[in-house]
Order: structure tokens, then C-alpha cells, then sequence
């Protein structure tokens, strides 16, 4: 019996044509994974090496084991950790899943396409609630040879929507990491890379970057800004503030770092709002300067 979507199917029809082997290879259930082929990089392509910082869109690179040492390198796809091949130590890319309630109960299955440069590797998940330990839902076996591995595991019925839901990736050595994929049932279904143009989208939900632009709003009681964006953010954003970088108040054409700047609640879809405010302050000729590569980030920690 087959199952996609989670779904057990019938595949007596198909069978007319084609055996259920040949039937199974063709299905693809939906990716949960977001930026799956790892293939955005709105962080740009340098080389990663603090551990617990976001890379490509929606991954997240680590470091496990007193003083390892790693990194990821998002043009080559390869992660590597600096203590090879010894328990307790590895390098990681992990993806946090936003409102893990949605699973609760459910099998899913956890994927993941991979060569191996140099010893031994895994895939595990982790769970845990707020103020409670990190338990793992299951974990493939550390090896060199696999080129692909899968593991299905059952989220527990008691998960809630503040729960933080990890999927790893684990390397003892040099790993190149080509695709990870999640999806409902208890199948690993074919890998189908995804339109770049759907992922940026998706991304652009938790992380954006925007251009240089100028904004300008004057009220009599305070200054609001409103910023319009391409994609409307998970949850209101933070933002770098600041003379040398980000988001800068203008006012008579000069850098004034006197003002409070915040993001408040957003005014529309696509769009957020920022407030000046200064005590005494009239709030004339202001103007806010968004300086290039100002990022926006909503991303799940």
C-alpha cells in the first residue's frame, strides 16, 4: 500500500500500467522545508563560522563540543567541523519549524541528500517546550558511506505553537549538503528542487534585505514612516538603527542620532512602520534613510 500527503492511496489503477515500485518513485509529497536546495542567500556567500547564526535563508550553522570548531560555505554547500570524527563533536545546519502545533501527532518524514568529504554524518530532530530540555524524536545512525538518508519519527500529541521544532544536519568531518526534505507519512517521497522565485517569497517571510531608499512622513505629535515591502513579514521585524549602518533619521540633511527609532505595529499588508520620537522635539523636516543592505529579520530563534 502506498501513501502520499500523509495519506494511504489505492494503486491498483496504476498498477494496470505500472508496478507499484515505479508508482511510488513518481509521487512527491509537498516539502515543509523551506529554501530546501539551500540555493537563496540573502546573507550574502561569505563564509560562515559563529555558531548559532543564521546562513542560507533559513538555516541555521552550529557548533557542538567545547572548544570545535566549523563553518558553512553557502556557494559550496559544505559544512564542516574543525574536530574530526570524535564523539560529542560536530557541525550543523538545523531549520526551526514556525507553529509545530499544525503536526501534532502526526509521522513525518525527514530526508536529506548528502556526500560525505570526509567521515561520518547524520540527521535528527530535535524537540523541546519552553523552559524544558532539548529531547531528540529520532536519529539516523553516524556514516560515511550514505549518500542519502531518512528517518520518520511522530511529533507528540502534546506539542504546542511556542515549542521549538529543529531538523539537523550533522557532520563529524567535511559534509556537502545538497537537499533536506520534510513531509507528512511515514514515505520518502521523490525530491523536487524548488522555483527559486516561490523560495525567495518564503524567505522573505523571516528575513529581507532592502535597498537604499529615502521615507519621509511628518506628523504634528510624532514621525511615522511607513516602509513598503515585497513580502509581509512573520512577525514584526527587527532592525539595525544606528549613524554607521541600517535605519538613520535625517534631519536638515545631517545624520541625527537624538531621535528613538522603533518598528511599531504594521500599518498595511506589506508594509511596516517606524516612529521617531524625541521629547520637545517638533518633528519637522525629518526624513528617515534606509542605507543599502538594511536588514529586516523575523526569523524564529
Amino acid at each position: 500500500m502506498a501513501y502520499l500527503n500523509g495519506r494511504r492511496i489505492i494503486t491498483n489503477v496504476m498498477t494496470a500500467y505500472l508496478n507499484e515500485s515505479e508508482v511510488l518513485a513518481k509521487m512527491s509529497n509537498p516539502n515543509l522545508l523551506i529554501n530546501s536546495d539551500f540555493e537563496i542567500k540573502q546573507r550574502g556567500s561569505q563564509t560562515f563560522t559563529t555558531s548559532g547564526k543564521y546562513t542560507a535563508d533559513r538555516w541555521v550553522f552550529g557548533i557542538n563540543g567545547s572548544g570545535n570548531t566549523g563553518s558553512y560555505d553557502p556557494e559550496t554547500k559544505v559544512l564542516t567541523c574543525g574536530t574530526k570524527d570524535q564523539d560529542g563533536y560536530y557541525s550543523y545546519l538545523c531549520q526551526f519549524i514556525e507553529n509545530p502545533q499544525k503536526y501534532a501527532g502526526k509521522t513525518l518524514t525527514f530526508s536529506c541528500n548528502a556526500l560525505s568529504q570526509e567521515y561520518a554524518w547524520l540527521i535528527q530532530v530535535w524537540y523541546n517546550e519552553p523552559n524544558e530540555s532539548v529531547v531528540s524524536l529520532g536519529a539516523t545512525a553516524y556514516t560515511t558511506v550514505d549518500t542519502e538518508k531518512t528517518l520518520t519519527f511522530t511529533i507528540p500529541s502534546t506539542i504546542t505553537a511556542n515549542a521549538r521544532l529543529r531538523f539537523l544536519i550533522q557532520t563529524r568531518g567535511t559534509l556537502k549538503v545538497n537537499w533536506a526534505k520534510l513531509e507528512i507519512g511515514d514515505l520518502a517521497t521523490t525530491y523536487n528542487p524548488p522555483l527559486i522565485a516561490e523560495e525567495l517569497v518564503k524567505c522573505q517571510r523571516y528575513f529581507q534585505v532592502i535597498q537604499t531608499q529615502l521615507a519621509r512622513n511628518i506628523f504634528t505629535v510624532n514621525a511615522l514612516f511607513y516602509i513598503y515591502l515585497p513580502v509581509t513579514m512573520r512577525i514584526n521585524p527587527t532592525a539595525t538603527f544606528g549613524s554607521g549602518s541600517g535605519i538613520q533619521l535625517i534631519t536638515g540633511g545631517s545624520i541625527d542620532t537624538s531621535y528613538s527609532l522603533n518598528i511599531v505595529t504594521p500599518l498595511k499588508d506589506n508594509c511596516i512602520t517606524i516612529r521617531a520620537t524625541k521629547d520637545g522635539a517638533t518633528y519637522t523636516d525629518l526624513a528617515l534613510n534606509l542605507q543599502g543592505n538594511t536588514t529586516l529579520d523575523a526569523e524564529i530563534y
